[in-house]
This record gives C-alpha cells, structure tokens and sequence, in this order.
C-alpha cells in the first residue's frame, strides 16, 4: 500500500503536446494524467443536497443519497436556523436507512451531535441579516463507519424537527456535502499514487489494483462513473396532508400542496398553479458519450404513499429520446419506490435539459403523495 497527497482542487491541465507521436511516452506523462483523474476522481464527489424551510413535524423529511463511490469516505452534514424575536429551542434528530432495511438511529455513534435529538437554544434576533443566520449544528458522517451497517447502496436520510420551546423559529436548511479526498491511496478503489510512476522510465502496465498504466484506467473510471446527482427534491414532511404534493387523478396530473404558508416555500411540485413546469427544475448534463439527444443515462425514484389501496404511476418528461419515461404499479408506503430509467438529453443549450415530474392512481386508490425525488445518474 502507497499513500501521497492528492493534487489541489483546481483544474487539472493536460496538454496535447506533452505527448509528441512517436516519442516514448515517458512517466511525466502518466503523473500528469494521474493528477488529472485523482481530482476528477477523489477531488470532486458528486453528491450534496439541502432541505430548505423544516417546520416541526413529527414524520421526518426525507432524502435520498447513493454514495459516490467507496473511495469517498466522509461527508458534513450542518443545519441551519434564522433567529426570531424571542430565545427559542430546535431539535433535529436524524435516522440513516438503506435499501436493504438496515437503519442507523441518532443514539448511534456514528451519527453526530446536533443531529442526536439533542435541545440546541436558538438565540434571539439583532437585526443583522449575517448575524440572525445562524448554524445550528455541524457533524461529520464516516461512510465506511455507517457502510458496516447500511450494506444496501442507496441510503435514505429521515430527519424529525421539534421545537420544545417557542412558537415560531424553523430550521432553515439541513445540508450534507460528501467531503474530498486530500490523500491518494493505493488501497482504495480509485487514486494513482504518482511515485509508483517511477519518474523518468518509460511508463510500465503495473497492476489494476495498485499501480501503472491499468490503475490510471481503473482511476479514470471512477471519475467517469461518480454518478453526479441532479435532483433531490425533499422540503416536504412524509404526511398524508394537504401540506405534501399529491394528486387524486386517474390521468397523469401534477403532484399540489395547499397554498404555502407565509413565510413558507416549495409547497407544489409545480408552478404553484396545477400546471408541471419544467423550467422549475433544469440541469447541466455532463456528457460522457456523444453530444446527441438521445443523451445520458439517469434514474429516479420517489418517497411516496398511496392511500385507498391500488397503485400509482410516476411519469418524468424530459428532452432526451424515449421521453416521457413511465415508473407503474407502486403501492403502499411510505417508502421509496423502484428506480426508473430515465435519460436527460446533452445537445440542447449551454448542456442544459429540463424535467417534470406527474403522477396518476389506479386500482381503486384515492391519493398519491411524494414528499421527495431522486435522481441520479446512472452511466455505465
């Protein structure tokens, strides 16, 4: 096992002629190659997401996460509060499940202070907007800690608000942030340790696992593969009420909220008008084939309810071929649903591709509701 720091965080640079045709291509070459994909690879984790404006609730709001790789192990997990007239208390307790029904309570070890439940005071408002924004707790998650138990690949994460004290201050946002590798590791799945190029000498195929040419493939994998996350929708608590997106339509319909409260927003997963707007919610696709419209592959999934028995269906509509991409026969919950296929298209504007999402009900059901949407991508 070899271990180096990893490159900065800023840009790798190639350039096409360091490698002249013809010449023996010699291990400079290759380290500025590894630099390249160990930040492509370790430097830049693909996935983050926030859940803005949590009022308490007892059903948790819920998002969620697939690792970017077993080679990213931490993320930071913070919440956020905005100070109100009077001294106030929140508590935020958060509870980590996998696809495999494994879960990690907040009493775990693994899971950090200021997500353990625990009575954080919520001090009073100065009429300073960058004082009264205030962190309300910061924590770091172990990947590989929490992956001895939540041995399924997709992780969902359940956080319940209280506030024991006060009538008014919220949690303003929760955030997670997979954190960057600063060290490469020969042991892990992905990473080059440059000084296993053996400077000078000509480049060698060394092995897979450790070093050489093949492992600079294998790296340049991982960072083709991260898996970028493009939507995680997630600002509604898992309530069967008029407060979380639902339809009660036997065709495909937008999923509506009531009315947002003042102060409150993403209420619809629309345009707050019955009608799904596609502008709402745009991408940047990275593009790891051909520039085409029949674009990159993608999958999404939805935390939702069905009430009344019978099934609902999910619809995504994007600009890619084969549009719009249809999930059927999702009952029960609440709990996630199967992953569908989707695809986001890569030649339209500036990379840009939008989607929208409708759902319906059959067999005898009375309602549908979504309190969260993921999707990923899911390139091969």
């Amino acid at each position: 096992m070899s271990t180096e720091p990893c490159a900065p965080l800023g840009a790798p640079l190639l350039f096409y002629a360091a490698t002249p045709t013809g010449a023996v291509v010699r291990s400079p070459h290759l380290i500025a190659w590894a630099h390249a994909a160990n930040v492509c690879a370790l430097r830049r984790p693909a996935k983050r997401f926030q859940i803005d404006r949590l009022r308490p609730s007892a059903d948790p709001y819920v998002v969620g996460y697939t690792r970017t790789s077993t080679s990213i192990n931490y993320a930071r997990l913070r919440w956020f509060y905005l100070a109100d007239t009077a001294y106030e208390e929140l508590q935020v307790d958060l509870t980590i499940r996998d696809s495999a029904g494994n879960s990690v309570a907040s009493s775990a070890t693994t899971i950090p202070a200021g997500f353990k439940n625990e009575t954080r005071t919520c001090l009073g408002f100065t009429g300073i907007p960058s004082e009264d924004y205030r962190e309300g707790g910061t924590g770091y998650l172990d990947l590989d800690a929490l992956a001895a138990t939540l041995v399924g690949a997709d992780w969902s994460f359940e956080f319940t608000v209280t506030r024991p004290t006060g009538t008014v201050v919220i949690v303003d946002r929760i955030e997670i942030q997979e954190l960057p590798r600063d060290i490469v590791d020969s042991a892990e799945d992905y990473g080059l340790v440059t000084l296993d190029a053996d400077p000078g000498d000509p480049i060698f195929a060394g092995s897979v696992s450790q070093t050489g040419f093949r492992r600079l493939h294998r790296t340049l994998d991982g960072a083709r593969l991260v898996q970028r996350a493009y939507g995680a929708l997630g600002s509604w608590s898992a309530t069967s009420g008029t407060a979380t997106p639902t339809t009660a339509s036997a065709t495909w319909a937008p999923l509506i909220a009531a009315a947002p409260v003042a102060g409150f927003t993403y209420q619809s997963i629309d345009d707050g008008a019955g009608t799904p707007a596609a502008a709402i919610y745009q991408t940047r696709v990275r593009n790891i084939g051909a520039t085409a419209v029949a674009g990159e592959a993608c999958r999404a999934r939805f935390y939702y309810r069905v009430v009344g028995g019978g099934t609902a269906e999910f619809r995504v509509t994007t600009g890619a071929t084969g549009s719009p991409f249809t999930l059927t026969g999702q009952a029960g919950g609440w709990k996630w649903s199967d992953w569908l296929a989707v695809a986001l298209a890569t030649n339209g504007a500036s990379q840009l591709d939008t989607w929208k999402i409708e759902a319906q009900i059959a067999g005898g059901a009375t309602n549908v509701y979504v309190s969260a949407v993921q999707i990923d991508e899911n390139v091969a």
